[in-house]
């Protein structure tokens, strides 16, 4: 009898520690391009062949987890919350998305290096905060720069730095937001498209 008591409070041992060990599920997030993105307005201009290239993400960003920052020197990775994709190419491609959108005549391709020069323009951009913040916030952080390749100078240097507030504090609000973000980014930079050189 003592026997089979022990082997009881053994399994019931084993069982608690089995569902004590299981992990939460991972999800998975993405920033998405803007829902119905209307035309900006620019100056009438010849179409433009506009090369987008490499999307550069600072390094902290640049991992699978979604960050929140806490404190200005302390940031948070979300272990099951997580982008489905790596944070440089998901933003490359909503930033292609928008363009297109929001420049109809003209045409948006992915440039795969500065060597290329079958452009009119192309354009750098650097990522240096996409995160969460205090108080349900969300920060994209970013500058770029518009080369003309026809005329071998950049015409353009510019950075933001955009906040959003994030509905319901969850990852899914978070994404969302950031989303919106990128639609402001890809805004200005839109409209960077017609600077012309300084003299």
């Amino acid at each position: 009898m003592k026997n089979i008591l022990c082997l009881c409070a053994l399994l019931a041992l084993l069982v608690t520690t089995s569902a004590c060990s299981r992990t939460a599920p991972t999800a998975f997030y993405q920033i998405t391009p803007i829902a119905q993105a209307k035309p900006i307005e620019h100056p009438a201009t010849p179409q433009q062949r506009i090369g987008l290239l490499p999307v550069s993400v600072a390094a902290y960003l640049d991992r699978s987890q979604i960050i929140t920052r806490t404190d200005p020197n302390t940031v948070v990775p979300a272990n099951f919350h997580v982008w489905a994709e790596p944070l440089r190419e998901n933003l490359r491609a909503v930033l292609l998305d928008n363009l297109s959108n929001l420049r109809p005549a003209d045409t948006i391709f992915l440039c795969p290096d500065s060597k290329q020069d079958n452009y009119t323009k192309q354009v750098t951009v650097r990522v240096t905060r996409c995160e969460g913040a205090p108080n349900d916030q969300a920060v994209l952080a970013a500058s770029w720069e518009v080369y003309s390749v026809t005329q071998r100078q950049v015409v353009a240097t510019q950075s933001v730095t955009l906040h959003a507030p994030v509905q319901g504090a969850s990852h899914t609000e978070l994404a969302a937001a950031l989303s919106r973000l990128t639609g402001e980014l890809s805004q200005a930079i839109a409209k960077s498209l017609d600077e012309t050189p300084k003299p």
